[in-house]
């Protein structure tokens, strides 16, 4: 009996401390010009799948509210990510494209970092996460 309590004790212990070493990601998303449509978002956990646009850890949509959206993600492991945020202003589910491949729906990325003849590169758009609640601000542009 006495080896079954102890078991159990190292087991809740050993959830509690995997469980506060996540990491909560809240993102506030501002210069949004109008309330119809989605913020869609794609976050990435390392270069190689932030250059793949596909590799996605957490992607979605979020709506938007009073010009402004929120998105919270919830347990990710402490490290460092980067994303990629747009205005799906007719929700489909697409980030539309003018001439030359530019983009005709405000888009940004995280860190604030800029695109030149492409999107920023993995470095540029990184931002380091911690332990429990990270609070990330993104304009579009």
């Amino acid at each position: 009996m006495y080896l079954l309590l102890l078991l159990l004790s190292v087991i809740t212990l050993a959830h509690h401390s995997v469980a506060a070493e996540t990491a909560t990601l809240i993102i506030r998303v501002d210069n949004i010009t109008e309330e119809r449509g989605m913020i869609a978002y794609k976050l990435f956990d390392s270069e190689a799948a932030y250059r793949s646009r596909t590799k996605t850890i957490r992607s979605g949509f979020a709506p938007i509210h009073a010009l402004a959206c929120t998105i919270d993600i919830e347990g990710l492991q402490p490290g460092r990510y980067a994303a990629v945020f747009y205005h799906d202003r007719n929700n489909n589910k697409k980030l539309d494209h003018g001439l030359f491949h530019i983009p005709t729906e405000p888009a940004a990325f995280s860190n604030h970092a800029q695109p030149r003849f492409g999107p920023p590169a993995f470095e540029d758009a990184a931002f380091d996460i911690h332990a429990g609640e990270n609070p990330v601000h993104v304009e579009l542009q």
